[in-house]
């Protein structure tokens, strides 16, 4: 097991961790682009203090007035986020090594949110 702690509040508790993420953001400031958004982060900028999005979308529904189905898929270095069985974003991203961790991380800031994941699902190959 691998524990590691990245950066708070717009940083998504990601920012910091090396590799590359799908990030589903429900606060909007410089670094996050809505206040309803999921993207993929490839990493930080060269301060440190801003997530680096090779794609985003606000066109989701809403991550907050109930739960949504949320799939990862990786395919010849595609990743491809799907929201409620709709595909949402997909960029490819080409530092994917061939074995990876799966973790989830949740950052708030001076705020409170309530982050929730459950009945995770994770499948290799095929």
């Amino acid at each position: 097991m691998v524990c590691m702690i990245g950066g708070a509040g717009s940083l998504l508790g990601y920012g910091g961790i090396p590799g590359v993420a799908a990030g589903l953001s429900t606060w909007g400031d410089a670094t996050n682009p809505s206040y309803n958004s999921v993207g993929i982060v490839t990493g930080v900028d060269s301060n440190g203090d801003n997530l680096t999005w090779a794609v985003t979308s606000n066109s989701i529904p809403s991550l907050r007035s109930s739960p949504n189905l949320v799939t990862v898929t990786v395919r010849k270095k595609v990743l491809t986020v799907w929201m409620n069985g709709f595909e949402v974003v997909s960029a490819t991203v080409t530092s994917l090594p061939p074995t990876v961790y799966v973790g989830f991380t949740g950052g708030t800031g001076q705020s409170y949110d309530t982050h929730s994941v459950s009945n995770v699902q994770i499948a290799y190959g095929g």
